[in-house]
Parts: C-alpha cells; sequence; structure tokens
C-alpha cells in the first residue's frame, strides 16, 4: 500500500539520479541538485546542533528565498515537521500558532531580526548562512538521512478558521506526493519546466511549488522577492514554463500591459474568485491562464479550468482532477449517486464536499473538528456551489465564515471579536465586499455607545494595534443601529441597503 511504502527521501533521490541539473535558479545562486543536497546537509547539521531532532514541530519565519527550501529539507533529513508562519503576522497572533501547533523550536531568517525580537520563546534562533557556512567548514555533526514512511506527518500549515482561531492542518508525505501527481495529471511535468516560486511559502499554493519541483525534477526559479516590479523581472530573466498568481496580480499584469514571457505555458489562476473582466483581458493579452480551485485542506489545487475553456466559462472553477471526486450535500442529504447536478436555480445550501487522495489528515490536536469535517473520506469545504452535466464545479458564493481579499483568509468572526473588545463599540458586523483590485475587501460595519463620541480614525488606531496590515478592514461603516431579526441575526439585505444608502450619500 502507498501509505506503507519507504521514501528515501525526495532530494537525496534527485542528487543520485540528476546531480548535474538544475534544482535552484535565482539571482543568489544557482545550484544543482547534488549542491543542494549538500548544502541541505550542512543545514541540518547546524540545525541538529540547536537541538532539532525526529518528531520536533519546527516553526519557520523566513524571506522568499531558496534558502527557506533548504531549510525544508534539511528539517525532512532530520525527521522534523515544517511549520511554515506567516511573516505578515503580529508577534502574538505569531506566539497563538506557536501555542497551538506544539512547537518545539522557531527558525526565523536574520532578515526579522528586528521584527520578532520580542518573541518570548525558549528554542528561537535567527538563521543566517554565513553562520552555517563557517559552522559546515568546521566540521559539522554528521546527518543520518531520515527516511520517511509516506504515513509521516510532513508539514503542518495554518489556515483561517471560522470560529476565529487558526486551524493547524497536518498534511502527509502521501498527501503532498499525490498532489504532485494530482497536478501532473494536467500539467505534465517535463526537467525541461522552470516553476516560479510565485507565491509565499506560507500558503499552501506556494509551499507546493517547492515540491513540484522535487517531485519532478524541473527547477525552481525564485524571483528577488513577492513584490511586482520582482515578479514582472522574473518573466523575463528566469523565463519560467509555469507560474502561480492570484487574481490581483493578474490584474496589475493587465493594467500595466505586462505579456507573458516566450516560455510561458501554464499560469495557474487561484486563492480567490477572480471577475470575468481579468480572466478575458488576459487571455486577450496571451496569458495561458487556468484557473484552479483548492485550499490547503485539499493540498493546493483539486479542480482546473484549462486556458481553452476559460473564455466560454469565465464563471467556472473547472474539472476535478484525475482521482479527485466532488459532492454536493444539500440539507445533509447527497444529492444523488453519479455526483453530478445540474443546477436548476432552486436549491439552496449546497455546499461542496471533497474527496482526494491529496486530502490532509487531520486539524493538529483537534480531533473533534477534524471528524466533523472529514466524514465517509469526503472533506466539508463550507464552499457552496453546484456541478452541471457535464462535470463542471461552479462556486456561487464562498464560505461565508472568511473574506478572501488578495489571495489571504481573513477570518470574519476573529476582526469581529477584536473590534467588540473596543469599550465604544455597542455592537458590530464584518461583511466581505467585491472589489476589482483585491477580489474582496473587508468591510466592517459598527454600531458605537450612544454618547461615546468615538469614530473612524479611533477605530483604525484601536485596531491597527490589535492585528496584521492585511486584515484590517479597508472599509468602515458607521451605522446608528445594524439590523438584525428577533433572533439577532444580521438582516443582510437591509444591511447592504443601508450601506449603499450611505456611500450615495457622502
Amino acid at each position: 500500500m502507498l501509505n506503507d511504502k519507504i521514501v528515501n527521501n525526495w532530494l537525496a533521490d534527485k542528487a543520485a539520479i540528476r546531480p548535474l541539473s538544475r534544482a535552484i535558479i535565482s539571482k543568489q545562486a544557482t545550484l544543482s541538485y547534488h549542491e543542494l543536497l549538500k548544502r541541505s546537509l550542512d543545514t541540518a547539521g547546524y540545525l541538529k546542533s540547536k537541538g532539532i531532532t525526529r518528531g520536533d514541530n519546527v516553526g519557520i519565519i523566513f524571506s522568499h528565498n531558496f534558502e527557506f527550501f533548504t531549510i525544508l529539507n534539511a528539517l525532512w533529513f532530520l525527521g522534523a515537521v515544517p511549520v511554515p508562519l506567516n511573516t505578515r503576522n503580529t508577534t502574538d497572533e505569531l506566539l497563538e500558532q506557536i501555542k497551538l501547533a506544539g512547537i518545539k523550536h522557531l527558525v526565523i531568517d536574520e532578515h526579522y531580526n528586528k521584527s520578532f525580537k520580542s518573541i518570548n520563546f525558549p528554542d528561537v534562533f535567527y538563521y543566517s548562512q554565513p553562520l552555517v557556512d563557517i559552522y559546515s567548514m568546521s566540521g559539522s555533526i554528521p546527518v543520518e538521512i531520515y527516511r520517511h514512511k509516506y504515513s509521516n506527518t510532513a508539514l503542518i500549515m495554518f489556515t483561517s478558521g471560522s470560529s476565529g482561531k487558526p486551524k493547524a492542518v497536518v498534511h502527509t508525505f502521501s498527501s503532498l506526493h499525490a498532489s504532485v501527481m494530482l497536478t501532473d495529471s494536467f500539467v505534465h511535468f517535463t526537467h525541461d519546466d522552470i516553476l516560479s516560486a510565485s507565491l509565499p511559502f506560507y500558503h499552501i499554493g506556494g509551499f507546493m511549488i517547492l515540491i513540484r519541483g522535487l517531485v519532478s525534477g524541473a527547477p525552481v526559479a525564485f524571483p528577488e522577492s513577492l513584490k511586482f516590479d520582482d515578479l514582472c523581472s522574473s518573466l523575463t530573466e528566469q523565463n519560467p514554463t509555469i507560474i502561480s498568481i492570484v487574481p490581483t496580480t493578474l490584474l496589475r499584469f493587465n493594467e500595466n500591459n505586462i505579456l507573458p514571457n516566450k516560455n510561458l505555458r501554464i499560469a495557474f489562476i487561484g486563492g480567490g474568485p477572480a471577475s470575468d473582466d481579468i480572466i478575458l483581458k488576459a487571455a486577450e493579452n496571451g496569458w495561458p491562464a487556468a484557473k484552479v480551485y483548492g485550499s490547503t485542506e485539499t493540498c493546493s489545487m483539486v479542480t482546473v479550468l484549462p486556458t481553452e475553456e476559460i473564455v466560454k466559462r469565465t464563471d467556472c472553477a473547472g474539472k476535478p482532477l484525475m482521482e479527485v471526486k466532488l459532492r454536493i450535500r444539500c440539507g445533509g442529504q447527497v444529492k444523488n449517486d453519479k455526483l453530478r447536478i445540474h443546477h436548476d436555480g432552486q436549491v439552496k445550501n449546497e455546499e461542496l464536499r471533497i474527496k482526494s487522495p491529496s486530502l490532509f489528515k487531520e486539524y493538529f490536536n483537534d480531533s473533534k473538528l477534524t471528524h466533523i469535517k472529514i466524514k465517509g473520506g469526503y472533506y466539508s469545504t463550507g464552499d457552496f456551489g453546484w456541478i452541471d452535466d457535464d462535470g463542471y464545479l461552479y462556486i456561487e458564493s464562498r464560505r461565508e465564515d472568511i473574506v478572501i481579499s488578495g489571495g489571504e483568509n481573513i477570518s470574519i468572526k476573529e476582526i469581529e471579536e477584536i473590534i467588540l473588545e473596543n469599550e465604544y463599540v455597542e455592537d458590530t458586523c464584518v461583511i466581505p465586499l467585491e472589489d476589482k483590485t483585491w477580489g474582496q475587501i473587508v468591510c466592517a460595519v459598527v454600531q458605537f455607545k450612544d454618547g461615546s463620541g468615538a469614530g473612524e480614525q479611533e477605530l483604525k488606531e484601536f485596531l491597527s494595534a490589535k492585528m496584521s496590515p492585511y486584515k484590517l478592514p479597508k472599509k468602515i461603516s458607521i451605522l446608528d443601529k445594524i439590523p438584525r431579526n428577533e433572533m439577532g441575526k444580521i438582516k443582510r439585505k437591509e444591511l447592504l441597503d443601508l450601506i449603499l444608502s450611505k456611500q450615495h450619500n457622502t
């Protein structure tokens, strides 16, 4: 069985078979698989000297460069579990995740020395490549490459939680490998491909770019950073064949008339809703766009809409990849056995469930939520949609507990709870608003207490001290009273009418 199979190590295998082939392309260095193997082994010895050992959960706060890749491989050599952490989080948010994921050690890029120096954690050290080089030259601790089973935990990655608390998603080597195979069934990777590391590694979409390169043998090209200008430069200088971007980046490509590089054969578009205008304009400009749908729990993409289908089905999320099965549940019932439902516009609360060999194993230390979300091998996504007679998936509304803004999942409940900590706030409601640039933005509707004298600016200052900048509401609407029914639920239509009326009158 696949789950019992021993994996020597993906990097060690590639270094043995194709030692001189390129593994990494960047301005700092171009490394062969043999060179990446040696660098990763030296790093493993360095991390071992810091006390990291088999089974340890290790948090990584790192810049977007190839050293993240060496640390990842080094941790796997030691049998440790990497836990990439969002560099945009506040110190308090990071400390919460460190506790939740049972992190024993924290590796921080020296670039973030000042940003996170206030982290009160006993086993934190700042990673500097020169220190690793000096260490390896002085005689490193020998490292015996740990051989993994496919069922071993390979990754813990955080995603937004409906409760306002982050969820730690556990993936195995089996689910990572299966995800690459699913993508390969559509892409057909070759050694001539160049994969652009165009998304952050603390999100599953960016992390899986590294794993696709490692498993397929295609080199990974690292832009100087994820800033827009550096992404544009990487298109011409590194000439990737496959790139993954969020709709916001695609919009900026359109607005700045950035055309695809000559070797680009696929541009995956995911991480949030993309408007028809953005997709159609990109197609006119020659972008070989393929829309994808997936999540942290599904280990990235599970459906794809090919380039040639986008113009005809711009509002579609695509067809399931090989071995992926989709179900629509209405009121707890599966609609039919064929897993194909024609949309008639009448059925509501159609929740999408997914079965895939790439599904996550569990939520770390949360068996209750795991059993709620996975039943009968199917994962309940919280997204709502329908499947047509040809097997194409349509997402009518994303889950109501998050706002997807610029590729980031932002918990609505988390923002509401923080707003309510303000002593002058009587009531609040956070909703997503459609936005051309960001896909969606966070809109905070606030009712202040009578006579408080508080206003929008005071609230912004309060929130800025409490949360990461990317979570801050881009719009704050102040109402005399937030409309709720007798059960306390928001009257959403009435709320939206009040917001629109307020906008019209200002």
